[in-house]
């Protein structure tokens, strides 16, 4: 039983219009510097949902403004990628049949990834005109549009939430309600993607929350005996025991995506050891997650990746730039013997390589946290380095000494 809660907007019997009306009071308050109220006096409840004041917070520290945010899209080559995924498609599959429903109601339905990234819409033709006017349509990047349901699904440990009316924080979005559910990969637990309902906020109900949970579960069970994990039993039985090899070592599938892994703890099953436009090719590489490997290409259409021990100055020089050009989009570019891949890297992750690129004897993780965070923050950079070490662990020294380092064949350049 899966414990991460599903959280509703509305009780039954509420009245909708009254609840809009204390939402959006709320909502103006925050946004012109009053502050929330946080109780009704006919309820002597919170108005506003922890969940939701929580990240309208998270809005204004961002500098969010309501009114002037226009979604990004992704680049029409990666969506057609995350198309091919076979894992998606399945989903969608397996939605377009069970939601039915909708193309004959005022609702229209998306599939995400797990980035929050439009893959799919379907639905009833006019809602979804009306959204692609507003930029919610295929490619775009709807968890960075303020408060949502894609959003907070992504973004916190809600299984599934629903956003009401003015509970949103951009304007163009108060007209709507939305019920967003992950779906995770049954085999690894990990965050697959979010399917999303969204209609006028008149029509909410509570009961939609728990309806699309339960078709979310039939999507997870049609994944789980797709015909693709035959693929990775194969390859499997084509590597052999992993503990022969004498070196840290893994096996991917075709699409870059962990299948097993031995003594390697910065990649997991599930997880994506190539950028979306890197290239596998066989002989000596460098991937971001894990520094200089050897690839080797197995019968099953994946790869066996022995990662070499770091040998200091033995190891060729690689060159990162770190792209801050375009504030919108971050990348990571890197360039080396037969290295050349580019990834795009998260705001805080591009800040701490910069931190580190100017501080080459290393920097404390309480020196980085004041850096980044200030003297009086209590939040701690250390989760983060392990977010950034999972993806780009072969940028940086492996942890000793209680300093954070580059590694020391690294060239970091930033463009700005």
């Amino acid at each position: 039983m899966d414990e991460r809660p599903l959280e509703p907007a509305v009780a039954a019997g509420i009245d909708l219009r009254q609840r809009a009306r204390e939402i959006q009071r709320e909502r103006e308050a925050l946004q012109h510097g009053g502050g929330l109220a946080f109780r009704s006096p006919a309820r002597m409840q919170p108005v506003i949902r922890p969940v939701i004041e929580q990240d309208w917070v998270t809005m204004l520290r961002q500098g969010v403004k309501p009114r002037e945010v226009t979604p990004q899209f992704m680049d029409p080559r990666e969506l057609e990628v995350l198309r091919d995924d076979p894992d998606l498609a399945l989903a969608w599959y397996v939605l377009t049949n069970e939601l039915g429903v909708v193309r004959d109601s005022e609702a229209m339905a998306t599939l995400s990834d797990a980035r929050g990234c439009i893959t799919w819409v379907g639905g009833n033709s006019k809602i979804r005109d009306e959204a692609e006017g507003c930029g919610f349509c295929c490619g775009a990047r709807w968890a960075e549009m303020g408060t949502n349901g894609i959003r907070l699904v992504t973004h916190s440990p809600l299984r599934g939430v629903q956003i009401y009316g003015p509970e949103h924080w951009m304007d163009f979005q108060v007209r709507w309600a939305c019920t967003a559910v992950r779906i995770l990969d049954p085999r690894t637990r990990r965050l697959l993607a979010v399917v999303n309902m969204t209609g006028p906020w008149t029509k909410v109900h509570s009961d939609t929350l728990g309806w699309l949970y339960r078709i979310v579960l039939r999507v997870e069970d049609a994944v789980r005996s797709a015909p693709h994990r035959m693929q990775w039993q194969q390859l499997l039985e084509a590597a052999g025991p992993l503990e022969r090899i004498g070196a840290p070592t893994l096996v991917i599938d075709r699409h870059g995506v962990v299948v097993t892994t031995h003594n390697i703890e910065t990649a997991r099953v599930g997880d994506r050891m190539f950028p979306g436009t890197g290239k596998i090719t066989s002989g000596e590489t460098f991937l971001p997650a894990l520094g200089w490997c050897l690839l080797e290409p197995l019968p099953a259409h994946g790869w066996l990746i022995v990662r070499r021990r770091q040998r200091g100055e033995d190891n060729p020089r690689i060159r990162v730039t770190l792209d801050l050009a375009d504030p919108t989009q971050l990348w990571v570019r890197v360039t080396g013997p037969n290295v050349s891949w580019q990834s795009k890297i998260r705001p805080l992750h591009a800040k701490i390589l910069q931190r580190l690129a100017r501080r080459p004897e290393g920097v404390t993780p309480d020196g980085l946290n004041t850096d980044l965070y200030g003297p009086a923050a209590k939040t701690t950079v250390i989760p983060e380095m392990s977010k950034l070490r999972t993806e780009f662990g072969g940028l940086l020294q492996p942890p000793g000494k209680n300093k954070y380092k580059l590694g020391p064949n690294i060239i970091l350049d930033i463009k700005q």
